[in-house]
């Protein structure tokens, strides 16, 4: 579980992401619809309009550079790794023999990879600004141990590590992922390759994916498994085609139990 000083670097990280993503909203054009508001497109956006859209441009690029200086500085261990691949097997993220130690590392290795795999995934629909809140990726975590505290001590204590506990493993970290609501803004309109229900769920519709990949990496061996962006790419597809059974499960009395019966159909499949 994490400390005091972890939650607080969270916290710090996602208030300056909170004032980047307020800046990129007001450097993108005033024709761009905001989701859940729109805003009717101006044909000649008025030069005051212009003149804050440069300006926040400019204060979005100074930001940018001194968000990443300041974070290197206050959280060094949880900014000096970068490009750490996703997915994993779900045992990444817990650590083994319960040391102190190797349980604060699996946990930002946790909220780190998730939150630049969400990130990520969302870029690919085709959305340019973003805000996801880190602290309540690494937040999931600590309630998915609270409530199925079971799982994650049969992971660790089994020699074999069974399918059956890896896989209701990830299918419990994915319900409590949605839960959580990590996503909490989405400006702009996606792109053309963007799920159809990422504008009403867009929390399902992004974690719901990274839990089958993870999945996918969970029960297979590492030998057998195709690069990391086309475990991805299968379950975006499938999340995709299957969406509405999918939130079906949950939203069902046990989620976690209806989810897994979801991955299990699908991942014989995949990828």
């Amino acid at each position: 579980m994490r400390h005091l000083s972890d939650d607080l670097v969270l916290s710090v990280k996602d208030a300056m992401r909170n004032l980047r993503y307020a800046i990129r909203s007001e450097a993108m054009s005033p024709s761009l619809a905001r989701l859940g508001g729109e805003r009717a497109p101006e044909r000649h956006p008025r030069p005051a309009a212009r003149g804050r859209s440069r300006m926040a441009q400019l204060v979005d690029s100074v930001f940018t550079e001194f968000e990443a200086n300041a974070l290197a500085l206050v959280s060094p261990l949880r900014e000096a790794p970068r490009g750490e691949v996703f997915p994993r097997p779900v045992t990444a993220y817990f650590g083994r023999g319960g040391s102190r130690s190797g349980d604060e590392a699996a946990e930002r290795l946790f909220a780190r990879v998730h939150y630049q795999a969400a990130k990520g995934l969302l870029r690919g629909w085709g959305l340019r600004n973003v805000l996801i809140f880190e602290h309540a990726i690494g937040r999931a975590r600590d309630e998915m141990l609270k409530r199925h505290a079971d799982l994650a001590d049969e992971l660790r204590d089994s020699a074999a590590d069974g399918r059956a506990t890896r896989l209701r493993l990830c299918a419990a970290l994915t319900c409590t992922l949605v839960a959580a609501r990590p996503i909490k803004e989405i400006d702009a309109a996606p792109g053309p390759s963007a799920p159809r229900g990422l504008a009403g769920s867009p929390n399902a519709c992004c974690f719901l994916v990274l839990g089958l990949a993870t999945a996918i990496a969970s029960v297979n061996e590492p030998g057998t498994l195709p690069a990391a962006a086309e475990i991805v790419a299968s379950a975006n597809a499938v999340v995709d085609l299957r969406f509405g059974r999918f939130v079906a499960a949950l939203e069902a009395e046990d989620p976690v139990e209806a989810l897994l019966l979801e991955f299990e159909e699908v991942l014989p499949f995949l990828p």
